[in-house]
């Protein structure tokens, strides 16, 4: 089931974009999308658990089916 794509996904932040399109992009752990982009494994929960809320994720999983679905298909 494919869902809609969320309708705040403007409210992002840049690095919480950046995060969530790494995270999508390779379904990194927490720590290495950190090293990927140079910020600590906790900086990344943050980025994530905020991301979660603002497009009303109910899961990690949810999130990285919606993004692959709908960032890295779209690109």
């Amino acid at each position: 089931m494919t869902r809609e794509a969320p309708v705040y996904i403007e409210e992002l932040t840049k690095r919480e974009s950046e995060v969530l399109m790494v995270f999508a992009q390779e379904g990194l752990t927490n720590w290495q999308i950190g090293e990927r982009l140079s910020i600590s494994e906790k900086t990344v929960e943050k980025h994530l658990s905020n991301i979660y809320q603002k497009l009303n994720f109910a899961s990690r999983y949810e999130a990285l089916i919606w993004a692959r679905e709908n960032l890295i298909a779209n690109k």
